[in-house]
């Protein structure tokens, strides 16, 4: 790289070091004369897509496309996803699913192996039933009934121990420990399942993983687009959620420091099964769960001390159906890094949060609808690109550099989406 395009990079991004700069791969033989702000952005959009693992998920349905990635530069994501289809007796279905695992990745990442078996057996189950609330009992059922066998498989393991051996000779064995993880972990889910030749849609969620849904408005001359989001957040900011807990545990203090037994934000999960088991039978298995924060030892005992009549954490997800219209529709299934990343590098002058939250949910369907920014036309072809790179900043090249390589480490939580496109008929005038 010659001295004076050296010099205006570094001018443009004081922060970074020219050893930075190399690890962004700028190419060493860069005309002098050459501004850099064209090869920062084809840069800037080969790396998004490679740090975000963004892929396209090939389907049967030919009027649908996905997309997905997920983000976390500075250390081991705990997001999971999956895309796939299911072909039953009841019609051909598009499953989309984020996990969003908190306090170790290991209860996500077996969820994100098998939970979509287990709605998948849910669903044949029904056979040829076809009623969208028998649908949404089984997508309700199967999540519960997973989350109940994490528990079981971890029971039948330990109830097996002989009486000369200790839990510490049970969980030196790596299949043990493993059901032990998936338990004590605790994940957050979003489910998207949509039968396209009836343009049916469930959404299934607990926690605060969220689904957006955006679609052409019928008849608006301007083409504008009507976006929802889907989904209610399950955690101690919704007062509801807060109001549930304290109800089912009368008197006591569930709710500390503005956390469930002052351990999560979530109140509904996968896992955290420490928060749904007398406190006599988890004391002694903390004891093999690794510490994976420093304040975990001191969160362990303040939720021993607290919890008095578990559980304090369920499993039981809202599920919603709805017939999607006709015309283009986009669907969004994300972790809640995805809102949360977008309000700290995004900041807004909004003093009403509903009018902020709704100006935010549109800009992520104006990203799925927008074309490639100039010169990223072979790096920017997903949507899920799109609403990576329009978070981190969009058009603003260096804002986009900073978000991803500041050593602040701005993007504090992991950031995963699905995109999905589908075209329907449109309703006859």
């Amino acid at each position: 790289m010659s001295v004076t395009v050296r010099k205006k990079l570094q001018t443009a991004l004081p922060h970074l070091s020219s050893a930075e700069l190399r690890c962004l791969g700028f190419d060493l033989g860069v005309d002098e004369d050459e501004l850099p702000g064209r090869q920062l952005g084809l840069r800037l959009g080969e790396r998004i897509g490679r740090l975000a693992n963004v892929q396209r998920h090939e389907h049967r349905f030919s009027d649908v496309k996905s997309s997905s990635g997920s983000l976390q530069p500075w250390r081991r994501s705990e997001d999971r996803l999956t895309v796939q289809t299911y072909t039953m007796e009841s019609g051909e279905y598009l499953l989309a699913m984020v996990i969003d695992g908190h306090g170790g990745k290991e209860c996500a990442s077996y969820a994100q192996k098998t939970l979509p078996v287990r709605i998948r057996r849910e669903l044949e189950a029904i056979g040829t039933i076809s009623k969208c609330d028998e649908i949404s009992r089984a997508l309700q059922r199967g999540i519960t009934v997973f989350d109940e066998q994490l528990a079981q498989a971890l029971k039948k393991a330990v109830s097996k121990v002989p009486p000369q051996e200790t839990l510490s000779t049970m969980f030196s064995q790596e299949d043990v420990l493993k059901r032990l993880l998936r338990c004590f972990r605790g994940a957050c889910v979003a489910v998207v399942l949509v039968r396209v030749s009836t343009q049916d849609l469930w959404v299934a969620n607990f926690g605060d993983c969220l689904v957006v849904e955006g679609h052409k408005r019928g008849g608006d001359p301007s083409g504008g687009w009507q976006v929802r989001q889907l989904t209610e957040d399950h955690n101690t900011s919704n007062g509801n959620e807060v109001k549930r807990i304290k109800n089912e545990h009368p008197g006591e203090e569930c709710i500390i420091e503005d956390r469930v037994l002052g351990k999560t934000l979530p109140t509904r999960t996968l896992g955290n099964w420490d928060q749904k088991w007398q406190k006599e039978v988890v004391g002694p298995l903390y004891a093999f769960v690794p510490f994976v924060r420093p304040e975990t030892p001191p969160a362990r005992d303040r939720l021993l001390a607290n919890s008095l009549s578990p559980p304090y954490q369920i499993s039981i997800a809202d599920v919603r159906h709805e017939k999607l219209p006709g015309g283009r529709v986009v669907l969004i299934v994300a972790s809640d890094g995805l809102p949360a990343n977008y309000a700290r590098l995004n900041p807004d002058q909004h003093t009403d949060a509903d009018e902020s939250r709704q100006d935010m949910i549109e800009s992520w369907v104006r990203s799925v609808n927008r074309e490639p920014l100039e010169g990223l036309e072979d790096a920017e072809v997903t949507a899920a690109e799109r609403i990576i790179r329009d978070t981190l900043g969009g058009r603003d090249e260096r804002k986009v550099l900073v978000n991803v390589t500041d050593r602040l480490r701005l993007l504090r939580d992991d950031l995963t989406v699905i995109a999905i496109e589908l075209a329907f008929p449109e309703p006859s005038v």
